[in-house]
């Protein structure tokens, strides 16, 4: 009768080591969970993302928008692109040698809690060989990807000149 008892107890302990094993893998699922929740790219905030209607047999478009990193760290934007069009690039209007210049930016630094504001004669994305004409009332997708393997999409409302 001793040997059951002593089976008993092994088989209690295990069971107790089991249970105490289950706690912690659900505690670590836990943990995981809620870091996926603050994950960067869920910091990352896209607002008032427009393009102005395209004359008739036009292709080319600048799209304007606000990005803003809520996170303590620095993003690196790196790759834009949307299904309507070939390339979408990061552009910047410059005045150099008394004149105004476009140049392409390949990789964009957002600093840690800024804003920056993607407006004509400054920052914007310039969508190119665009596949059907936009009109106002209009939305498409543009994914925005960030060093690490971040990504964003967001939706682009077209809008008329007035």
């Amino acid at each position: 009768m001793a040997k059951e008892l002593v089976v008993y107890r092994h088989k209690s302990s295990f069971l107790l080591r089991l249970v105490v094993y289950a706690l912690i893998a659900a505690a670590i699922v836990a943990c995981d969970a809620k870091n996926v929740e603050k994950e960067p790219e869920q910091q990352l905030v896209v607002t008032n993302a427009f393009m102005y209607a395209l004359p008739p047999g036009k292709t080319v478009g600048a799209v304007y928008l606000t990005l803003e990193n809520k996170t303590g760290r620095t993003h690196i934007l790196n790759y834009v692109h949307s299904p309507i069009a070939s390339k979408v690039e990061v552009h910047r209007n410059i005045y150099e040698n008394g004149m105004m210049q476009m140049r392409h930016v390949p990789h964009l630094t957002l600093d840690p809690k800024a804003k920056l504001v993607f407006e004509p004669g400054g920052y914007h994305l310039m969508v190119f060989d665009i596949e059907k004409p936009l009109k106002e009332n209009d939305q498409f997708e543009l994914n925005l990807e960030f060093e690490g393997g971040h990504y964003l999409m967001t939706q682009v409302d077209v809008r008329s000149h007035k």
